[in-house]
């Protein structure tokens, strides 16, 4: 009987002290959420639906205000929470009231507002919406909507282009995409989301086709069917010019290791569709912009590029691009080569930074030579400068002894 007495009394002990125990983890946690750094949050009531104003306009630049709110979902589903302005620096966010972990969420960030928009997929319940101003010169405002409970469609916008709205990868049975076109997603509310200046990733059986393509896309853990309609830039343009490019092509010198060359500037760049139409742009930056036939507009850019070949020499081009890995056109450098004492004075000129960093790591060395870490620290850095040393000389050597017969 006093047996079983005491061991009542040392199992109430233990569930005490759990419950205490459980206590102090959620508090310790709660307060790990309401803090950032040596700033405590202040708390500002429940976010509601539409828009809760955070803060007014201030006098002056308002620095390091740490805020946040309890937000009720009432529901499963997709909610939306958008923030943000030009003269605001500020981050914000769902936390879990226990974990303080964010859920995962898609984002679209819209850079000529500065204005974010993430979409969550929260369980019915209670969250902290927490909000990080680190500087602000005008109002803050936090937009907040219920989208639904489920999506019932995705539809992308218009007919994308391959390697600049759509990236397609992976192997036999296992393909995967991303896409930067707008989208349109639909939900069980009969709310409809623009889905602009995000990415959508998904999964396909098989490489892409011109034209209609099945997929599906992964949003927030779930699969949504649909399509995406691609082409190779070859679709939408038969050619493109750019004037005087001789004079860059010609006006190259070649050195072991690098091409020093002109980029174009004030250049005109013409561009055939296959529709017949044309469009003239001048080349001055590399924000130029080009309209294809989908009605959309596409950055192009003049680069050189070089072919790396451990065998056989190097070869440069110079490439006209939509973005920076859409090839419209390619033309091959002409110019003229470096003489053999160039390139010895370019060889040792490239040795001296790292020669140098083997000298000074040599010296440091014995200073240190009571310090392991320290020692570790300038052999790593020895290490590395050989291993340019090397890098240099092997291109010296492999570009006036070419393998070009293997």
């Amino acid at each position: 009987m006093k047996t079983k007495k005491l061991l009542s009394v040392i199992l109430a002990i233990i569930v005490t002290f759990a419950i205490i125990l459980c206590s102090f983890t959620t508090v310790f946690a709660t307060d790990d959420i309401l803090k950032n750094g040596d700033y405590e949050r202040i708390y500002c009531g429940e976010i509601s639906y539409g828009w809760t104003e955070v803060c007014e306009r201030p006098t002056f630049s308002t620095e390091d205000l740490y805020i946040y709110y309890t937000f009720n979902a009432t529901e499963d589903g997709y909610y939306l929470f958008g923030y943000g302005t030009p003269h605001t620096d500020m981050w914000a966010g769902i936390l879990d009231t226990t974990t303080g972990t964010e859920p995962d969420y898609e984002e679209t960030i819209y850079d000529y507002y500065y204005v974010v928009d993430k979409i969550y997929y929260l369980e019915k319940g209670s969250y902290n919406f927490v909000i990080d101003i680190y500087s602000t010169a005008e109002d803050v405002n936090i937009q907040s909507e219920f989208l639904g409970k489920d999506i019932t469609g995705i539809s992308f916008d218009y007919e994308q282009l391959l390697d600049y709205d759509l990236y397609w990868y992976g192997s036999e049975g296992s393909y995967s995409f991303d896409s930067y076109a707008d989208a349109t997603i639909t939900f069980s509310s009969g709310k409809i989301y623009e889905f602009n200046d995000g990415v959508l990733e998904g999964t396909v059986d098989s490489e892409p086709v011109e034209g209609k393509n099945n997929v599906k896309v992964n949003f927030l853990d779930k699969e949504i069917p649909t399509f995406v309609t691609v082409y190779p830039v070859s679709h939408f343009i038969m050619d493109v010019e750019l004037s005087n490019v001789e004079y860059y092509l010609k006006n190259t010198v070649e050195y072991y290791n690098h091409l020093e060359k002109e980029y174009p500037y004030g250049e005109t760049i013409t561009v055939t569709f296959t529709n017949g139409t044309k469009q003239t742009v001048e080349y001055k930056t590399s924000q130029e912009w080009v309209t294809l036939p989908n009605g959309q507009g596409y950055e192009i850019y003049v680069g050189y590029d070089t072919n790396y070949n451990f065998l056989v020499k190097n070869t440069y081009q110079l490439v006209i691009y939509l973005g920076f890995n859409c090839i419209i056109k390619t033309y091959d450098v002409n110019g003229s080569k470096a003489a053999f004492i160039e390139n010895i004075k370019a060889l040792h000129e490239d040795n001296k930074v790292p020669l140098n960093e083997i000298y000074e790591n040599m010296k440091l060395m014995f200073k240190s030579a009571g310090s392991e870490e320290d020692l570790m620290w300038c052999f790593e850095n020895m290490i590395f400068g050989l291993l340019e040393i090397y890098i240099n000389c092997y291109d010296f050597f492999h570009y006036y002894i070419s393998f070009s017969f293997i």
